[in-house]
């Protein structure tokens, strides 16, 4: 009996070997020139400004999970709610970046007012600004030590940057990719799709458009063979570089659901030009909020009037100290309010004199 069972055990581990065996070996590698063509983008663009509009729309199941209301129920929502067309603009150098755009905040089921948003970083520090229409209208912003600016982790960018660059969102390992054997077709234009499994339910799959130097057509995310976010790259630029999308558009979806949307236009892209290193740091406006990551730890300062980050704290022991007077108007201020109170104690004497002589 004990021999049957080693030899059922042994028979299926043999098999179960042999059925890997066989997956490893469908399995085909990336062509290098396909990384050729990503090395060569993202060499070219090393130095780029690029600028685009962009038209956002939110789902309905999004802006309840925002209200605090997600729910099964919430997540069936329909009607998507349009947010105004606002600018963007991107400069890049190297591993250095800045991204300006224009957030707007959902309210009762409408947009507000487009304010500005702006992400750097200068090689050592993440920065953000945000202009908020929470607290008043107040500046706020963040900044936090960090080794690289996790732009490509932006569904919404990641259209733009799979071309700008490619290796930071593909890796450059291609032993991390593998090439599917069936072509695929996506608008009419024959791809070769490449495919990344980082664990059992997730992966990315690419798709590249075979005779145009392996641009990409489109970018998915999946989860359980769902696709839960996706962008689709559209080139009809006739000017150079022609790589670069004329236009995408980049949905975000969860449970079969909309969450989010956005349908980006190019309006200008350059390459190669001089860029100051000033541009990646971040000036914030004077009574801006800024909460500070860094090895010091965790902290709140606010920007003074000459420019220096001071603790919340301290600045808000002053400003109650001071109460926002020179000294020589409290001065006055105290001998006025002296003089009111010897008229008011006259003023009270005589109405007492005058009713007892009555």
């Amino acid at each position: 009996m004990r021999f049957r069972l080693c030899t059922v055990v042994l028979g299926v581990f043999h098999g179960m070997n042999l059925i890997l065996g066989i997956a490893d070996a469908a399995a085909t590698p990336v062509p290098p020139e396909i990384w050729e063509a990503f090395t060569a983008r993202q060499e070219a663009a090393d130095s780029a400004e690029v600028r685009w509009t962009t038209q956002k729309m939110q789902g309905a199941a999004l802006i309840e999970q925002m209200k605090g209301n997600w729910s099964p129920e919430a997540a069936s929502l329909q009607g998507d709610v349009p947010i105004p067309p606002a600018a963007c603009r991107m400069v890049l150098w190297s591993a250095l970046v800045r991204y300006e755009s224009q957030e707007a905040l959902l309210a009762q089921g409408k947009a507000q007012e487009l304010r500005p948003s702006i992400n750097a970083y200068d090689g050592r520090r993440l920065q953000t600004l945000q202009d908020s229409v929470v607290r008043g209208g107040q500046t706020t912003g963040f900044v936090k030590d960090a080794r690289e600016f996790d732009e490509w982790r932006n569904i919404h960018l990641a259209g733009l940057m799979a071309n700008l660059r490619p290796l930071r969102i593909f890796g450059r390992t291609p032993a991390e990719w593998t090439l599917e054997a069936r072509p695929e077709v996506i608008d009419g234009r024959s791809c070769v799709v490449i495919v990344q499994r980082e664990t059992d339910k997730l992966s990315r799959r690419i798709y590249l458009d075979s005779e145009r130097d392996f641009v990409p057509l489109r970018i998915q995310s999946e989860r359980e063979d769902s696709v839960y976010a996706r962008s689709d790259m559209r080139y009809e630029r006739t000017e150079e570089p022609r790589w670069v999308p004329s236009s995408w558009t980049a949905s975000f979806s969860q449970g079969g659901r909309l969450l989010t949307q956005t349908d980006n236009e190019l309006t200008d892209v350059r390459l190669g030009l001089p860029v100051p290193k000033e541009t990646f740091t971040v000036e914030y406006p004077k009574g801006a909020l800024l909460t500070v990551v860094d090895g010091k730890g965790d902290r709140v300062m606010v920007v003074a009037d000459d420019g220096e980050w001071v603790p919340y704290r301290q600045a808000a022991a002053e400003a109650t100290a001071n109460f926002g007077w020179p000294p020589w108007a409290m001065f006055l201020a105290g001998i006025g309010v002296a003089a009111l109170a010897v008229a008011l104690l006259q003023w009270r004497r005589q109405s007492v004199t005058s009713k007892l002589s009555a």
